[in-house]
This record gives C-alpha cells, sequence and structure tokens, in this order.
C-alpha cells in the first residue's frame, strides 16, 4: 500500500461510500466508477473541503448540503 493516497468518497447524492486507496485518481474512477466526490481536509484551518472527481484530477466543490454534520464546528481533538 505504500505510494497509495487516501480517498474519503461520496456517491453522486454526497452520501458515504468508504474511504479506499488507489494510485490516482484514474485508478480510483476504474475501480469505484460510482465515486463522484473526495473530502479532505484543508491543512491550514483543518475544515473539511469538498472536491468533485475527475480522471484527470480533483476540483473544487461546494456541496448541495449544508450541513454535513456541522462540519464548520469540528476540529481535529473533538476525535482525540
Amino acid at each position: 500500500m505504500i505510494g497509495k493516497y487516501m480517498y474519503d468518497c461520496y456517491d453522486n447524492d454526497e452520501k458515504p461510500l468508504g474511504i479506499f486507496f488507489e494510485d490516482g485518481t484514474k485508478e480510483l474512477l476504474e475501480h469505484h466508477p460510482d465515486v463522484k466526490y473526495v473530502k479532505g481536509m484543508d491543512a491550514v484551518t483543518r475544515l473539511p473541503i469538498w472536491h468533485k472527481l475527475r480522471e484527470d484530477g480533483l476540483f473544487s466543490y461546494e456541496p448541495k448540503e449544508n450541513n454535513h454534520y456541522d462540519e464548520q464546528n469540528w476540529s481535529y481533538s473533538d476525535f482525540i
């Protein structure tokens, strides 16, 4: 698994599909074609950020659902 990226994946309705490990976005789409969005964390603010998945990379995306578990109010320390 060395050299693979971790993707927190969501379908077209922004429902979680799980976490997958792949070499890149092209491989992620080949193995999991129902993945449409990927969620990550901003390195500076630690806030969740969403990306639309395409074969040539990840692109900024604003989620349809506004709350998503009230993501703007959580911090890393909430989970340790």
